[in-house]
């Protein structure tokens, strides 16, 4: 059964979640039994806040992604199994200078068969937004254990502690109990973690256009490839690329991966399809999966 791996061709914002719905869906539609999978998720405070809002009212932590792709695949699931690792950042100001952490909670599974979780605050930083008593009934939930930072030395020791061995219990989990997993990346990195090999397609997209790569392929290619500096303020300033948080993930670019390859199939994704799963942006992707060997 196909295991597939979608990445981001651009920066940010081409559309991975509503791809990785795409594919959840079609997969779904040809009488396979999906998990979703996100190793990493990331809200940003003012957008993200109605989702994250919700989550912490029910004593938990998660994002709208996750939601998302946790109810198109229907597994038997918890968002923060399928999610292992979330956090909400609040970037610096245009006029901040120096390091700076944008990280102002996250949370970490360790346990998915007993919901045991780690989150870790910034309790100065809650309570200077007054949001610390939105999280009381998320930091006295049952299985939490509460850590508290307030740099990015300490976020950094707490991610390096819990975040790799949280990853690898909730992928193996579910790795264990379904065939057919539709894992999503994070941001522009090549893969979402560093432990994760089972993959045997790719799809990339980027505006206006999905590609469907062959995943040994794209690992041979990823395996030549170096890591490059990122050119952003934010990992200049707010994380740089020794801090335990990127080291999780890969600096090498899905784009630089696919650069020498030929995509196996690709689709044109109309600007008004980009707006929602439904229509063509399903059908793309769908389009694509339907010449896999597996599912066809």
């Amino acid at each position: 059964m196909p295991k597939v791996l979608v990445v981001s061709l651009a920066m940010s914002d081409a559309g991975k979640t509503t791809a990785a719905r795409a594919a959840i869906r079609f997969l779904r539609s040809r009488g396979l039994r999906v998990a979703a999978f996100k190793p990493a998720g990331e809200m940003w405070l003012y957008k993200d806040w109605t989702a994250v809002s919700r989550a912490l009212d029910q004593g938990r932590f998660y994002g709208n992604d996750a939601y998302l792709l946790n109810r198109d695949a229907g597994a038997p699931f918890s968002e923060e199994v399928m999610s292992p690792s979330a956090r909400v950042v609040v970037p610096a100001r245009h006029d901040h200078s120096g390091q700076y952490c944008p990280t102002i909670a996250a949370r970490c599974t360790l346990d998915p068969e007993n919901g045991r979780h780690v989150v870790a605050i910034d309790p100065q930083r809650l309570a200077a937004l007054g949001l610390r008593q939105h999280f009381d009934k998320l930091l006295t939930a049952p299985g939490v254990t509460v850590r508290e930072f307030s740099t990015l030395e300490e976020l950094s020791r707490l991610v390096g502690e819990y975040m790799p061995q949280g990853i690898a219990a909730c992928h193996r989990h579910i790795a264990a109990r379904f065939d057919t997993v539709v894992c999503e990346s994070a941001g522009f990195s090549a893969l979402p973690w560093a432990g994760l090999k089972d993959f045997d397609h790719v799809i990339a997209i980027n505006h206006g256009y999905v590609q469907l790569y062959d995943g040994d392929a794209y690992r041979r290619s990823f395996s030549a490839q170096h890591e490059v500096a990122v050119d952003s303020n934010w990992a200049r300033d707010h994380e740089p690329r020794e801090s335990a948080v990127w080291r999780n993930f890969s600096l090498v670019r899905a784009a630089q991966v696919v650069a020498g390859l030929e995509p196996v199939a690709e689709a044109a994704i109309a600007p008004l399809d980009h707006a929602g799963i439904d229509g063509g942006f399903e059908r793309a992707v769908g389009s694509l999966l339907a010449q896999v060997e597996e599912v066809a």
